[in-house]
């Protein structure tokens, strides 16, 4: 019997508010573990390889389902004057739960 494990490798970022993050990178997917969720359910919050209003399911938690859509890719984004960021995502994502009350936003990404 062969057993084959599949080991994955998390950025830890440490936020104000949500507390650590673990993100990890699959080619052009992008994923993010859930930390609130009793399981540690990983979501799929980027997939850059989709084109502008290209909508996907980034996963489901319990009665939640997370969703997520390209709304633009900025080749060039000035935030202020001396910041400018290349290969911006603009990503709307959106949490539809019981009773199918959903909680939405835009969310920006941009490549290091």
């Amino acid at each position: 019997m062969i057993l084959h494990l599949m080991v994955k490798t998390y950025h830890v970022f440490d936020a104000e508010i949500e507390g650590c993050q673990y993100i990890r990178q699959d080619g052009d997917k992008y994923y993010l573990v859930l930390t609130t969720a009793a399981n540690k359910t990983e979501l799929m919050i980027i997939d850059a390889s989709k084109n502008v209003n290209d909508t996907w399911v980034g996963g489901v938690n319990g009665t939640d389902t997370y969703y997520y859509t390209i709304e633009g890719k900025i080749p060039l984004f000035i935030l202020w004057m001396d910041l400018h960021l290349k290969n911006v995502l603009k990503i709307y994502q959106g949490k539809k739960g019981p009773n199918n009350n959903v909680i939405a936003g835009d969310t920006y990404y941009a490549k290091a």
